[in-house]
């Protein structure tokens, strides 16, 4: 609870809650309920462990030991690193990085000479570049000289990178494939790759929900910025699959 208020948004819910007070004391009944239910909502998605749970409820493991012992490509979506030309190595990694190292893991395992990388290009970073050619010349370094590293022409959805990937596919005469990303996007990604008409064998990692739920510190009561992050992936998730449902672009 104290870390909370640190953040500038404990601060701001404690002077909230003192208006719920005052309002109270004011007998502005009407005014103090619906003040109050925001405030509730707010303590809800950003001060309990039901954010987490709810994007828990998305991520479903899959075991290394489904997946077939070679596969013609693995493919890693973007969304987890971005061009950058401060940092050092030239990307800047977010916490769905985990998609990379899966995705090395798996190739560390020998499963496919093919690395396939999503993502797009940044229409505000620096450098204007794909994010895939600027992580390139890091994954290089730590891959063997006998794998091959594509790079999905510049996507800015999930449909998007499966639009683009379909063609490489058929042109390299790939059919399994292994697809990586974040366990709560899995399903959406999965679903709107094969309405594409290609066979995937979803990969999920990237277990934010779960993580969050095994933290030692799942009740602030207070809200944080981390709570409500989590929040917005649910939310990202449930309106981006109602609308690819909506739109015929999954096979849900």
């Amino acid at each position: 609870m104290f870390q909370a208020l640190q953040n500038p948004l404990g601060w701001c819910w404690l002077i909230w809650v003192a208006i719920v007070v005052v309002l109270v004391r004011r007998s502005d009944r009407r005014l103090a309920i619906v003040t109050g239910s925001a405030c509730l909502f707010l303590t809800l998605v950003g001060g309990t462990p039901l954010s987490a749970w709810l994007l828990a409820r998305l991520e479903h493991p899959t075991s290394m030991a489904s997946l077939p012992t070679r596969a013609d490509a693995i493919v890693v979506l973007g969304g987890s690193y971005t061009a950058s030309q401060a940092e050092p190595a030239g990307f800047k990694a977010s916490s769905a990085f985990d998609r990379i190292t899966t995705g090395l893991a798996l190739v560390d395992r020998g499963l496919s000479t093919n690395l396939v990388l999503g993502g797009g290009i940044d229409p505000v970073a620096l450098p204007r570049i794909h994010d895939s050619e600027a992580l390139r010349p890091w994954l290089e370094r730590r891959v063997p000289t006998t794998v091959r590293i594509h790079v999905i022409e510049s996507s800015t959805t999930t449909r998007e990178e499966a639009l683009h990937f379909a063609p490489m596919a058929a042109r390299e005469h790939w059919t399994q494939i292994v697809l990586v990303t974040s366990a709560s996007h899995l399903p959406r990604a999965t679903a709107a790759f094969r309405a594409q008409g290609i066979q995937v064998i979803p990969m999920a990692c990237a277990f934010e929900g779960q993580a969050r739920l095994n933290s030692h510190n799942r009740w602030t009561l207070i809200p944080n910025t981390g709570d409500l992050r989590l929040a917005g992936m649910w939310f990202h998730e449930q309106v981006g699959s109602l609308y690819y449902r909506l739109r015929a672009w999954s096979t849900d």
